[in-house]
C-alpha cells in the first residue's frame, strides 16, 4: 500500500501530460461570465482563503469532546415521528423508485439530454442537491441510499426464508485496502462528471448507474452491508464527510450496541457519533442538533484510510 501512495500520483502526473481538451460539468451550452475573468478569479481565490480563515477561527481543534447539543428524539412523539418504520418506509420507497426511474428513462426514455429525466436528476438534483443538503442539515444519504435499502430488504426476506442464515458472505475486508478502492471509484466518477464528453447521454448514465448498482450490491454481499458502506461505497464516504459540517448528528450511548459493530466506531474520547449501524441497534440513542463546528472538531484517531 505505501507503494501505491507513490505510484498513483506519479501515474496521474504522467497522464496529465497526455491530456486533451475537455468540456467541464457534463452538459448544457457554454456561457460567458457576467463579470471580467480577473474579477472572477480574484473572487474565487478570496472565497477559498476566507473559508480557511473561518475554519481556523470558528472550529474548535482543542480536542474537547463536549459541545452544545439538543436531542430531537428526546420525547416519545418526536422519536415516533423521526424513527418509526412507518414514517421511513414511504421515504425509502421513493428513493428506490427514483433509482429505478433513472435507469428506466436512461435506457428507454427520450435520447435527448434536455428532454430526459436522468441527466438533470443525476447531475443537478441528486449530486448537487444532496451535497448541499448533507453539508447543511445532516447525513440524509444514510437514510436515502437506495442500494442500502434494497440490500436491507433482501436481507429481511432472506431471514424469513432461511432463519438464522445471513445473506452476506461476511468476508473480512482487507485492512490494507482502507478506502483506496472507494477513492479510485470516486476519481472515475469525478472524471465522468467533469471530463467525459458523453456524460449527459441518458443511455450512458443508465449504464453507469446499473454498473455501480451491481458493484455496490456485490460488495455488500461479499463483505457485509455495513462494512462495504463504511469502506467501499463512494457516496456514503463523501456525503459522510460533507455532513461533518452540518448541524445534526446521531449519537449512541449504548455500549452494548457498539460491541457488535463491525468497525471501530468509537473515537478517542469514547463517543460513538455518526455510526449508523450502531444507531439502528441501540436503545439509548440521540439525534442531536449541534453547532456546525461539532463535526470537524471531533476528537478521533487519524488513520491512513482518508
Amino acid at each position: 500500500m505505501p507503494r501505491l501512495k507513490i505510484v498513483l500520483p506519479a501515474l496521474a502526473m504522467v497522464g496529465s501530460l497526455a491530456a486533451w481538451p475537455v468540456y467541464a460539468h457534463g452538459f448544457g451550452q457554454r456561457t460567458e461570465l457576467p463579470v471580467p475573468l480577473g474579477y472572477f478569479l480574484v473572487g474565487a481565490g478570496l472565497a477559498v482563503a476566507l473559508s480557511f480563515v473561518l475554519i481556523s477561527t470558528l472550529v474548535d481543534i482543542s480536542g474537547q469532546p463536549s459541545y452544545w447539543r439538543h436531542n430531537l428524539i428526546g420525547h416519545r412523539w418526536s422519536r415516533g415521528v423521526l424513527t418509526s418504520p412507518l414514517t421511513l418506509l414511504p421515504v425509502k420507497l421513493v428513493s428506490v423508485f427514483l433509482l429505478g426511474l433513472v435507469i428506466a428513462t436512461g435506457f428507454g426514455g427520450d435520447p435527448s439530454p434536455l428532454l430526459n429525466f436522468s441527466p438533470v436528476f443525476v447531475w443537478v438534483i441528486w449530486w448537487v442537491g444532496m451535497s448541499i443538503t448533507v453539508a447543511l442539515l445532516g447525513n440524509f444519504w444514510t437514510l436515502l441510499n437506495p442500494w442500502k435499502i434494497i440490500f436491507g430488504w433482501a436481507e429481511g426476506i432472506h431471514r424469513l426464508v432461511r432463519p438464522g442464515r445471513n445473506l452476506s458472505l461476511a468476508r473480512n475486508y482487507p485492512a490494507r485496502w482502507g478506502i483506496w478502492p472507494a477513492l479510485a471509484l470516486f476519481l472515475i466518477y469525478a472524471w465522468v462528471q467533469d471530463a467525459y464528453p458523453k456524460a449527459d447521454v441518458p443511455f450512458h448514465i443508465a449504464t453507469l448507474v446499473s454498473s455501480y448498482s451491481v458493484l455496490t450490491l456485490g460488495g455488500m454481499f461479499v463483505f457485509g452491508r455495513d462494512q462495504w458502506l463504511r469502506k467501499g461505497e463512494i457516496f456514503s464516504l463523501v456525503f459522510g464527510l460533507f455532513s461533518r459540517f452540518s448541524v445534526t448528528e446521531v449519537r449512541v450511548n449504548d455500549g452494548a450496541a457498539c460491541q457488535e459493530c463491525a468497525v471501530e466506531c468509537r473515537g478517542s474520547d469514547g463517543n460513538c457519533v455518526d455510526c449508523y449501524p450502531c444507531f439502528q441497534r441501540a436503545n439509548d440513542r440521540e439525534i442531536n442538533l449541534r453547532p456546525p463546528d461539532g463535526g470537524p472538531g471531533r476528537n478521533e484517531p487519524v488513520t491512513d484510510d482518508l
